[in-house]
């Protein structure tokens, strides 16, 4: 049974605040929470408030059919290998289709990596994938990915983040987290066009 503790690393405020300091950007508005219904139907042990709650959304074309890029976005073991920042997942407990990892995760360069503990939701039928923080760092973490096929071999991929790292609500967090999800969204679109590149080139 995982509890959820609302923890905060000093480490992790200091990694914000040196970005901030590094990217200079205004200071950061107040935010609304996530609409819609993205995230029902979870458990929710962290769910961001909306007056701390950074979030970011952007997606990407991906040259690959949709059962590629799902398989790579459902491999934990590999995403090490790819994601920028991503150092170790370990498989702690699964429930049908919900899964509980323990995440080693790189903030900044030099800086020790965060931990905790995240609940993983996904949906093989309509291709989506909901991110649930447990316990550990950050104060509250909730992600949402969805996969859509243009009928040519090709996937749209959406990210939306949503993290309260807890502590100030410091200048040029947002653009961390705005970086965070481009970069991840890049990695995951290389990584299935290298895994559907090397599939075409076994059928020749």
């Amino acid at each position: 049974m995982l509890l959820a503790k609302n923890t905060v690393n000093p480490m992790v405020c200091m990694a914000l605040l040196l970005l901030a300091l590094l990217n200079g950007q205004p200071a950061l508005a107040r935010t609304n929470s996530f609409s819609g219904n993205a995230f029902s139907g979870l458990q929710q042990p962290s769910r961001p408030e909306a007056a701390s709650v950074l979030q970011a959304e952007s997606k990407i074309t991906v040259d690959a059919p949709i059962h590629l890029v799902w398989e790579t976005l459902t491999t934990p073991t590999e995403l090490k290998e790819f994601l920028p920042g991503y150092k170790k997942s370990t498989l702690l407990q699964v429930r049908g289709n919900q899964k509980w990892f323990q995440i080693s995760q790189s903030v900044i360069r030099f800086f020790p990596a965060v931990q905790y503990q995240l609940q993983v939701q996904e949906n093989p039928k309509t291709y989506q994938v909901q991110l649930n923080r447990v316990s550990g760092d950050f104060k509250a973490l909730q992600g949402f990915y969805a996969l859509s096929s243009d009928g040519q071999q090709r996937t749209v991929l959406t990210y939306r983040l949503g993290i309260d790292p807890g502590g100030l609500r410091l200048p040029g967090s947002q653009r961390l987290v705005f970086n965070q999800v481009q970069e991840t969204l890049q990695a995951l679109k290389e990584r299935s066009e290298w895994r559907f590149q090397k599939s075409m080139i076994g059928q020749r």
